[in-house]
């Protein structure tokens, strides 16, 4: 199965990564910035309370993962995610699951 994920559940997959991390609500989370670099890659920074946190493409892949799993339970073993930014578009995230490997 494939799926592809807007730029708010991008959001919310670095608001679960982050609420896991430091073990606070998703809600508490305010994503500040989410960007692309060629060079660099993606890139996101959070804050929550006074803490600011930024977040690479490993992390925000895997905080995607994380959401999927516990709000549509994904199964994260055979869950692949492919961030991609397009300057029209903007953010998504191409979502692979394939049950039949796990």
């Amino acid at each position: 199965m494939r799926l592809v994920l807007n730029e708010q559940e991008i959001v919310d997959g670095i608001c679960v990564y982050i609420s896991n991390e430091e073990e606070i609500y998703p809600e508490d989370v305010e994503v500040k910035e989410l960007s692309y670099n060629k060079r660099t890659g993606f890139f996101a920074e959070a804050k929550y309370g006074l803490h600011h946190k930024q977040l690479e493409s490993d992390d925000i892949s895997e905080g995607i993962i994380q959401f999927l799993e516990e709000y549509h339970n994904f199964n994260p073993d055979v869950t692949v995610v492919e961030l991609q930014f397009d300057k029209k578009k903007g953010f998504s995230a191409l979502v692979f699951v394939n049950e039949g490997e796990a």
